[in-house]
């Protein structure tokens, strides 16, 4: 990946947003990290396609920060605030209370089997990296690790079986291969207890 003036502009303003956030995990490492890793992942299969590098990094941006689309587009241009947008879940009701996971998940597939082919490469880098993570805490801590999420893992398995057979329909990219190596991995390895 190169570092571009644009790319490094969305490496502050991710970091910024997202300060004080961070990963579930033993390490609590500093969200960033997942940025810039979805980031990394993408730069291997787009290239340096600049606008989907950028969304890549400002994935979670509307949904888990006070960062507005106007902001965003001002910043970064109406084609990364478009690919934005096309990721972004709905987590809240109108009056600001947590989403059920399953619906906002269900919702999530709907959209993805509509959404621009830059859309559907982040999806993959965003969901590769968060199954690698998770295989490699189960692998190292055990059953130990689901406390940290919001779903259990038959719910997880679930979603993630169901994203990889959309990817596979609609996106041809090696990515895809990384993403299914990864779900078939976690179905094979990973228990709740």
């Amino acid at each position: 990946m190169k570092l571009t003036p644009r790319i490094e502009k969305a490496i502050k303003v991710a970091s910024h947003q997202h300060r004080g956030q961070t990963r579930p995990g033993k390490f609590r490492l500093p969200y960033v990290s997942h940025l810039f890793s979805v980031a990394a992942i993408l730069s291997e299969y787009v290239g340096d396609h600049e606008d989907v590098i950028i969304a890549g990094l400002l994935h979670d941006s509307l949904e888990d920060t006070p960062y507005s689309k106007e902001s965003l587009e001002v910043d970064f241009g109406r084609k990364v605030l478009a690919i934005v947008e096309e990721v972004t879940e709905d987590k809240f009701t109108p009056e600001g209370r947590k989403r059920p996971w399953r619906i906002i998940k269900e919702e999530a597939l709907v959209k993805t089997e509509k959404v621009s082919a830059e859309a559907l490469m982040i999806k993959a880098a965003d969901h590769t990296h968060n199954l690698e993570n998770i295989i490699d805490d189960y692998t190292e801590y055990g059953p130990v690790i689901w406390k940290n999420f919001a779903a259990p893992l038959s719910e997880m398995l679930w979603y993630h079986r169901a994203l990889l057979n959309i990817l596979e329909e609609r996106l041809d990219s090696l990515l895809v291969s990384r993403y299914r190596k990864a779900v078939e991995q976690a179905e094979t390895e990973l228990k709740e207890s």
